[in-house]
């Protein structure tokens, strides 16, 4: 795994509803920001999955539902963030099994009464034969007694964790179901049924046009399926999880599906203030999450998804931005080791852009400046997956060399509480100790926004930490 530094992750790039929405979640929770974030997106693409699909400008029709995979210790406070961006839907799947537990009473009270019913003309039947008369105003009986037999109700949950391949095919029986796979203890995921059918998992994520399920005893058809999967998992149990199985999760394909971070440690710096912190946009974001949950709630059975398009603009850029990433695919190139991620990059980008334009509400086609800001996010998981699954000899010196020294100052100051380090120690203790490439490094530092660099006065000998960046999710 490369150890890059990379800057933190782009929260400006969301629309104001959901930017403001999470800053009031990091005065609170204090989390690392990927984690923030990834929660934020894990919500949107459950409220819009349901609601739309994007066409993507090679005319492909696809799912907007995202995969995100977050790598991070106990303690990071993942479970809190969640029930606090989530919390609509959590409440929407505990109105379902109020609703359930309801329909479900009167749905045995009726069968028990059609049953009944069915033995009477049973009876009626069987006398008739025995009499030797005419039996087809009995068959009509029981015909139209058949056709009116109760249907069992559905638990249209949204949200599922430790589930295996039985019942993720029964909670999309039918067309065009929704639900998410979503867990703060990831090691359910990893260690359960769900992952040890990659492939059900991979055709979910394309949306497949049908899937079947056969037993002996039933056959399960699902067609045009949307899934979420977004589950945090501890270091070791994912570096587990990748020696055990990581050449078959990614020559599938699998783990190129997941917006992936591994962000810092925020524990030891999450000082609580003596003023309480308001929740101000919080609420904004929660009604506009209730808002679409409630509408694909309403749909019930029927499909009728949006099909979000580009603008002109847009389009444009998509194929600019696409192309650029084609090149840097070949032999030798940046991305030459993370293919299988790099070459889903665009459609993950048009995913979230086409989460970012629908919850945000926007009508019309998908602009120039919502592309804009779905590449800087998917930009930021590109490098991210590079750092953590890349072949080191991709990536300049000037990177490792940036990555090492980021590195020492983590563990050697920040770890401690120090904000400041003297240049002249740095370069004589660090791990870069020739003068021009330790120089060059720390200016590439300084263009990521991971230090400040003084050019005047006393302090020009000093590199200062920039909290954002070290205590978010640029060193490992």
């Amino acid at each position: 795994m490369n150890m890059l530094p990379l800057p933190p992750y782009p929260m400006d790039a969301f629309h104001c509803l959901t930017r403001n929405a999470a800053r009031d979640v990091q005065a609170t929770i204090k989390a690392p920001d990927a984690l923030i974030a990834s929660s934020f997106l894990t919500a949107m693409s459950i409220a819009c999955q349901s609601e739309v699909d994007v066409e993507l400008p090679s005319g492909q029709i696809r799912p907007v539902s995202l995969n995100i995979l977050t790598i991070a210790d106990s303690g990071e406070r993942k479970t809190s963030t969640d029930m606090l961006v989530a919390a609509p839907i959590y409440a929407h799947d505990k109105a379902v099994a109020a609703s359930y537990k309801v329909e479900m009473a009167r749905y045995v009270e009726d069968y028990r009464c059609w049953k009944m019913i069915e033995k009477a003309i049973e009876r009626e039947l069987a006398k008739a034969v025995s009499r030797n008369e005419d039996l087809e105003p009995h068959k009509d009986a029981m015909r139209a007694h058949i056709a009116k037999m109760p249907k069992k109700p559905e638990r249209a949950r949204l949200l599922y964790q430790s589930v295996t391949e039985r019942p993720i095919m029964g909670a999309l029986d039918g067309d065009g179901k929704s639900i998410a796979i979503v867990s703060d203890e990831g090691e359910i995921v990893l260690k359960g049924g769900a992952m040890a059918n990659i492939g059900l998992l991979n055709k979910a994520w394309d949306g497949a046009a049908l899937i079947t399920f056969d037993r002996a005893d039933e056959t399960i058809e699902v067609t045009n399926p949307r899934v979420t999967v977004s589950f945090m998992v501890q270091s070791e149990v994912f570096d587990a999880f990748l020696e055990s199985r990581g050449k078959t999760v990614r020559s599938s394909g699998h783990l190129a599906r997941y917006l992936v971070s591994r962000p810092d440690s925020t524990q030891g710096f999450r000082l609580i203030p003596p003023w309480e912190q308001p929740r101000i946009y919080l609420p904004a974001f929660h009604e506009r999450l209730t808002t679409l949950l409630c509408a694909g709630r309403s749909q019930g059975n029927e499909v009728k998804r949006k099909v979000l398009t580009f603008s002109p603009e847009a389009r444009e850029h998509w194929i600019r931005t696409a192309n650029y990433l084609e090149q840097q695919l070949v032999q030798g190139g940046r991305l030459a080791s993370i293919r299988d991620f790099a070459s889903k990059g665009m459609e993950i980008a048009s995913r979230i852009a086409a989460v970012l334009h629908h919850f945000n509400n926007e009508e019309g086609a998908i602009t120039h400046d919502t592309l804009i800001r779905a590449i800087q996010i998917a930009q930021w998981h590109l490098d991210e997956f590079l750092r953590l699954f890349g072949d080191s000899a991709d990536v300049p010196q000037v990177q490792r060399d940036a990555a090492a020294v980021f590195t020492y100052l983590h563990r050697k100051y920040y770890t401690f509480g120090l904000m400041s380090a003297y240049r002249h120690d740095v370069s004589k203790n660090g791990p870069v100790r020739h003068c021009g490439r330790f120089n060059v490094a720390l200016m590439h530092l300084a263009q990521a926004g991971a230090v400040y660099l003084p050019e005047t006065g006393k302090q020009k000998r000093t590199i200062w930490l920039q909290q954002q960046a070290f205590g978010g999710t640029t060193a490992h």
